[in-house]
């Protein structure tokens, strides 16, 4: 039989401080990683995926429920088998270029698939969870440090479909109860990133044939996240037996032009050409991505300790390591 526990608006400690998560999308780049943290840390986790799903880090030996986030009852069957204290919704549909190329897809997964885990949570009774939101909720910034309280303006179905689960995440607390607090991040980066972003394609480029150009972009600023950051800010707001608000930052907290990022990244791959030309980055053409910036990272900060450990620097120098080591094992 399921469990039905009682909600409360705070996660009660268990014994030792050790709590069961279930993480959706448990398999991809961000939930991967987590496992791993909340494994080494004595938490127990069951991951929660489709059997296509690549692991993007060791999760040998994890609990494993396999379904699909788009479908409600195997969304309530994972819940069930796992009667898990805390749920990381961490399966979606990211980013603005691929959001634009699947908006429907997008909806389906990002809207419907958090409202699946909304209503599993209302109807077990889970304390508490945690969406992996974005900085695309706040569209073009106003002013930075973009903080919470920043207007939810978004430019991309990605933006639009995060800010409209958000939304939902609302709804289902001041109707319900149900508490699902919003963690905003910012283009995360690291070993097992599955995308061709930007820098992604600036290394890979440079490390196969010598030469990386991009049109357009120079003068775009991005609060990079390394992954081992953003894992390390989700886990203390997972630990934390008292959370005051509904939506955190987790990011560097600092902005990087990408010209700046371009001459980084050149430093590491000696012999390289790289070249970005001025402007803004196009998600499309004549389509400018949300001009971005710095997230404000103090409420995180203040409330549960968080401080990014990785510089930009640092974590660029592994990127490259790690997509060297890996583009020499294709070749």
């Amino acid at each position: 039989m399921p469990r039905h526990r009682e909600r409360t608006r705070h996660l009660a400690s268990p014994e030792n401080g050790l709590v069961h998560v279930l993480i959706t999308g448990g398999r991809g780049f961000l939930g991967a990683r987590l496992a791993r943290r909340l494994r080494e840390a004595g938490h127990r986790v069951t991951l929660f995926d489709t059997h296509q799903a690549q692991a993007r880090a060791d999760v040998s030996g994890m609990e494993t429920v396999t379904g699909d986030i788009c479908d409600f009852h195997a969304v309530l069957d994972a819940v069930d088998a796992a009667s898990p204290d805390v749920i990381v919704h961490a399966a979606a549909i990211v980013g603005g270029v691929l959001s634009m190329e699947q908006p429907a897809a997008t909806v389906h997964v990002n809207v419907a698939g958090t409202v699946h885990v909304l209503e599993a949570m209302r109807l077990r009774g889970v304390p508490r969870a945690f969406m992996i939101s974005s900085e695309e909720c706040y569209g073009s910034f106003g002013y930075e440090p973009a903080d919470e309280a920043h207007p939810l303006v978004p430019a991309t179905p990605y933006g639009i479909t995060k800010v409209a689960a958000e939304w939902y995440t609302g709804y289902y607390r001041r109707r319900f109860g149900v508490e699902m607090v919003n963690v905003r991040t910012s283009w995360v980066y690291g070993a097992g990133m599955p995308r061709l972003r930007f820098e992604t394609k600036l290394i890979l480029d440079a490390l196969t044939t010598g030469v990386a150009l991009s049109e357009t972009g120079a003068d775009h600023r991005i609060d990079y996240t390394h992954v081992d950051d953003f894992v390390d800010g989700l886990l203390r707001l997972i630990e934390a037996p008292r959370l005051d608000h509904q939506a955190y930052n987790i990011s560097s907290g600092r902005a990087v032009r990408l010209g700046d990022l371009a001459e980084l990244i050149a430093a590491n791959i000696p012999g390289a050409r790289i070249e970005v030309g001025n402007g803004l980055l196009e998600f499309a053409p004549g389509f400018p991505a949300p001009v971005k910036g710095a997230l404000s990272i103090e409420r995180a900060r203040r409330e549960v300790g968080y401080q990014p450990r990785i510089s930009l620097e640092e974590g660029m120098r592994r990127y490259v390591d790690d997509l060297r080591r890996a583009s020499s094992v294709v070749s």
